[in-house]
């Protein structure tokens, strides 16, 4: 597994069944892994791991690697004399198996033997950790019997998941970069907020395929992307290409064209609220109405409301206005064709409540003058009686917490607790109480 898309293989259960008829111990693995003098159980031609790798200049991710033969003769030598035709672990059983056991030996042997021999310096590696052999046990478990774990039982469930994944990530890195520049040229230029807050997303930019035919990458349609938004980022990109000319820059962007028969995206994540014209209204229109308000931001527009490539080259000095006044400018004409009924449906509601507050005569929050506020009952009527709460609560509390309780008082409190409170009032305050 040395190529860069490369997947772990299945193990062959025959060369596993033939290993496990020479070794039963792991002191056995070693003593015979560190035997240099000792001899093969298979000849070093029946090895099939690195049997097509050749010596000399070799691209490894973005380093040029000097491999020597003597890298891949020690490999093949070490599998010889354990037996081992194709080093494969077998991912399906844990770490500690003994067939396991065998490919970490030759892995961690041989990567050491390389490290000291200088075959990893173009990576910088760090050697003064090569005699930490628990830290390296820890390291190729995790790589192994975790990252590529993960990887065969992704392959085993779909073929060519692993390839796709692998492309795809690729493509969302180049949309990354695209995005970065996209935002820093508008930045530059003094954009206005609505399309920064579209250029930052990087879901709002396209992805692209490179097409031999024609030495160029082929854009490809995001399903959720509108025709004007279309138009002005293909205007965007033709604004960067002729700034950086001027500028004697190099090109900012790679080639790329617009087919005339749309490419559709593998890319359906939707960013969310932008602005409703960003949307085309057929998708926007399918989306229900809880996906509709997370989603768009039906409050503000963005785009010149033209498809016509040719004339959005032409400076539009409405593209220069703040939000607010672009909204007020093209907001009515723009939304035409979306259905904004939900819009509608939650102003109703809001109109409902404010209906029921009216109907009270007063809501949280208000201040109420109880004193000067009208009633039936007069004011002298009110003041009696209030002067008649007071007195009464006052007799309550000087005949409940008097020292001097007489015995008959004392004998009262004996009764049951409803009777003796009732007898209790009507005697001190000499009303009915109930």
């Amino acid at each position: 597994m040395i190529e860069e898309h490369s997947v772990p293989p299945s193990t062959n259960h025959s060369l596993l069944k033939e290993f496990n008829t020479r070794f039963s111990t792991n002191e056995q693995i070693e003593n015979t892994a560190k035997n240099q003098r000792g001899t093969t159980l298979i000849n070093e031609k029946e090895v099939q791991t690195l049997r097509d790798a050749r010596a000399g200049r070799k691209k490894i991710g973005k380093h040029i690697v000097n491999l020597e033969d003597f890298y891949f003769h020690y490999i093949r030598s070490l599998l010889s004399r354990l037996g081992i035709r194709v080093w494969a672990p077998d991912l399906e059983e844990a770490p500690g198996f003994l067939y396991n056991e065998a490919c970490r030996t030759v892995a961690l042997m041989t990567f050491r033997q390389l490290a000291c021999s200088g075959a990893y310096r173009y990576m910088r590696a760090n050697i003064s950790y090569l005699n930490d052999i628990n830290l390296l046990h820890r390291a190729y478990d995790h790589f192994v019997h975790y990252l590529m774990t993960e990887k065969f039982k992704k392959e085993n469930k779909q073929a060519g998941k692993n390839f796709e994944d692998d492309k795809k990530k690729v493509t969302q890195q180049r949309r990354q970069r695209l995005a970065r520049k996209g935002y820093r040229f508008a930045v530059a230029n003094n954009y206005p907020q609505r399309y920064l807050s579209v250029l930052q997303d990087v879901n709002s930019h396209s992805d692209d395929e490179f097409i031999p035919r024609f030495k160029s990458y082929a854009i490809k349609k995001l399903p959720y992307r509108s025709e004007m938004a279309d138009v002005f980022f293909r205007n965007l990109d033709r604004k960067m290409s002729e700034s950086n000319n001027l500028l004697g820059k190099p090109a900012p962007l790679r080639p790329r064209c617009r087919p005339i028969v749309p490419m559709p995206s593998s890319f359906t994540k939707a960013p969310k609220r932008m602005p409703l014209d960003f949307y085309p209204p057929d998708w926007f229109n399918n989306r229900d109405y809880a996906e509709r308000f997370v989603v768009a931001n039906t409050k503000q527009v963005a785009f010149i409301p033209t498809t016509d490539i040719q004339s959005a080259k032409r400076l539009n000095p409405d593209e220069s206005l703040r939000d607010k006044a672009f909204n007020d400018k093209y907001w009515e004409l723009v939304t035409q064709p979306y259905d904004l009924s939900h819009e509608l449906d939650e102003s109703s509601d809001d109109e409902e409540i404010g209906n029921d507050s009216e109907s009270n005569e007063f809501s949280d929050g208000d201040l109420v003058d109880f004193e000067n506020s009208e009633s039936g009952e007069s004011d002298e009527g009110k003041e009696n009686n209030n002067e008649k709460f007071i007195h009464q609560n006052r007799r309550a509390e000087e005949v409940r917490w008097t020292a001097d309780v007489d015995d008959e008082m004392v004998d009262d409190f004996d009764r049951p607790s409803n009777e003796r409170s009732n007898a209790f009032f009507e005697e001190q305050l000499g009303t009915q109480w109930t």
